[in-house]
């Protein structure tokens, strides 16, 4: 049997070898979002407990709805040479390489590197023409936010195709803005329906998930008693934690979005959906809510489709 030997401190951040190092029985780990701390830490427990044939270790959890949701393994891709990962997933981290070097660097080398205020790279927001020949659509997804009397209400219908890319076939957007008579859920539920019948008739492809911000009772309500179709209520997760499943599927090189002028609004305000500064280094980043109904809407659509997507497994 062929035995390996790791040096564990290959596998840190070396701003953490401190932490290793020290005798305290109460550390306190300093470091934003992606600084590895977390790495250093499970490590270290899983050292300590067995290095101590009585030992133990307790987890608490602060935030989050579930212990697995925010405590977890970490691990960190290094190279193929440790032979950590599966070929699978090897495969996936260097797709992220190819397709964004930057988020590779953040994600899986572990560098801490400004990737300034901006939340996308919009270089994965990659326009096309038309429909590839090679790529059919499978079926099509509808991801809904609703803002009725106060701000903009938005439908996208996402294609899902056999090479598991998503494609965004058309954007419906009404902003109350300046209007003195704003429309009604009523008004709005005859909007949706219309619009969807209309995507249907397009592409021909059969309608699958059909997803609504869970917040929202007014408009899935109507839509339920005009029509008899239950939108299904997205789970929200924390908004960083529903914004990297979104730039996982970016970084993988997997998303298209159509030219048209429907689809303009959705481009236009991803190209401006930024970062809150003064909250950047904290755990909990928050995004300035100026004008991101589309990207709410997106980020709900990939929230409630992660499977499908292939980012859960």
């Amino acid at each position: 049997m062929t035995v390996k030997t790791i040096n564990v401190m290959d596998l840190m951040n070396v701003n953490f070898y401190p932490l290793w190092l020290a005798d305290q029985s109460h550390i306190v780990a300093k470091g934003g979002r992606s600084s590895m701390k977390s790495s250093v830490i499970s490590l270290k427990l899983v050292v300590d407990f067995l290095e101590d044939d009585l030992g133990n270790v307790v987890c608490l959890r602060k935030v989050g709805k579930y212990l697995s949701t925010s405590i977890y393994e970490q691990i960190t891709y290094l190279d193929d040479k440790k032979g950590f990962l599966s070929e699978q997933m090897i495969r996936k981290i260097e797709k992220y390489k190819e397709n964004d070097e930057d988020y590779w660097r953040w994600m899986y080398a572990g560098e801490v590197i400004g990737l300034g205020d901006m939340v996308y790279n919009m270089a994965h927001f990659k326009e096309i023409d038309k429909l590839p020949k090679d790529d059919d659509l499978i079926l099509i997804d509808i991801a809904i936010d609703t803002g009725h009397q106060v701000s903009a209400t938005t439908f996208l219908a996402f294609g899902f195709t056999k090479k598991r890319n998503v494609i965004l076939l058309d954007t419906f957007y009404y902003s109350p803005e300046n209007k003195v008579l704003k429309k009604a859920p009523s008004e709005l539920s005859k909007d949706l329906k219309e619009w969807m019948d209309k995507i249907q008739q397009t592409y021909k492809r059969h309608l699958d998930m059909q997803t609504i911000d869970s917040a929202e009772g007014a408009l899935r309500n109507q839509f339920f008693k005009d029509y008899g179709i239950r939108l299904h209520p997205v789970v929200k997760k924390k908004k960083i934690d529903m914004i990297d499943n979104v730039q996982d599927l970016l970084a993988q090189g997997r998303f298209f979005v159509l030219k048209k002028a429907a689809n303009e609004v959705f481009l236009t305000e991803h190209k401006k959906y930024q970062w809150d500064a003064d909250t950047l280094q904290s755990d909990d980043p928050k995004v300035i809510k100026i004008d991101d109904h589309t990207c709410d809407a997106f980020q709900y659509y990939v929230q409630d489709n992660l499977r499908k997507l292939g980012l859960k497994y």
